[in-house]
């Protein structure tokens, strides 16, 4: 779908128009006046944001719009980063304006830094890695178990020209498990994961 984007994007004078948002543009701004509400009670000059999957990156860029001042997206996708810097443009009156930071980083092998964070939101990145689990020789695995003995090779570099984590890859184990050992890695202390999924089932 992002790559798409990426052509409507480059032909469009205006590629907020029409740009996808998961489970919809309304669930999409509950979700960012939720992080913004008294409840969280996060400092917008100084909490550290962090949207895994962020896809295009309207979401990071609504929390920009709202004052937070320190967001960072994250996305596997080459293709992905590169539509939510063309998107970003949109926002920006210039280069220097405080804003949001768009790195390539895949979630199960991530190089962002420890303790980094005071909220991490995810609109379907669990549920499209739990739903997506590799075969192992001794059968499907379920999106809970423990890591399999010795990781996998880590994925490929990104393009040069795309930023991505500055610390070593971290892998603790496939699916479902990884990724919250992972995320529970990434939060501060008391940090908060706000999470939207379709898999009402799991």
């Amino acid at each position: 779908r992002e790559l798409d984007e990426v052509k409507f994007a480059a032909e469009s004078a205006d590629p907020m128009e029409k740009l996808f948002v998961w489970f919809g543009k309304v669930q999409m701004l509950l979700a960012a006046q939720t992080i913004a509400s008294d409840a969280l009670a996060l400092d917008k000059e100084t909490a550290a944001v962090l949207d895994v999957g962020c896809g295009n990156g309207f979401f990071c860029e609504v929390l920009h719009m709202m004052g937070f001042k320190n967001v960072t997206g994250s996305d596997y996708s080459p293709a992905s980063i590169r539509l939510s810097t063309h998107v970003q443009m949109h926002f920006r009156k210039s280069e220097r304006e405080w804003g949001t930071k768009y790195l390539v980083d895949n979630i199960l092998w991530t190089r962002l830094a420890p303790a980094s964070y005071d909220l991490i939101h995810d609109s379907g990145t669990l549920d499209s890695i739990a739903m997506t689990l590799a075969e192992q020789p001794a059968g499907p695995r379920g999106p809970f178990d423990p890591p399999p003995q010795g990781a996998p090779s880590p994925p490929e570099e990104p393009p040069h020209d795309l930023p991505k984590g500055d610390q070593p890859h971290l892998f603790q184990g496939e699916g479902a498990s990884g990724y919250l050992r992972n995320v529970a890695r990434l939060l501060k202390p008391q940090g908060v994961l706000l999470m939207r999924s379709c898999n009402h089932s799991a």
